[in-house]
């Protein structure tokens, strides 16, 4: 199987569609909620391996910051003796 080769013409057009300030403002905001996504699940992630290996203090203190949804799921710490 072998694609279709993109002729010169489209590369053009496509080069001078791309400029155009809306089509900018379009795809920078469907990256933002991409990266925002992305960012919650790895830090959801981080989250849950902190808590599968023993260090739920740490992942509280993580959740608190990067994944606030998550406090529900985490045990509140354990208080210091003093």
């Amino acid at each position: 199987y072998r694609p279709a080769m993109v002729t010169v013409h489209k590369k053009q057009y496509m080069k001078k569609y791309n400029k155009q300030p809306e089509v900018k403002a379009r795809k920078a905001e469907y990256m933002r909620k991409v990266r925002a996504d992305m960012r919650m699940h790895k830090a959801r992630d981080m989250v849950n391996f902190l808590r599968e290996c023993g260090y739920e203090n740490i992942a509280f203190d993580y959740a608190k910051t990067y994944a606030p949804d998550m406090l529900v799921a985490i045990k509140t710490p354990l208080k210091k003796r003093k």
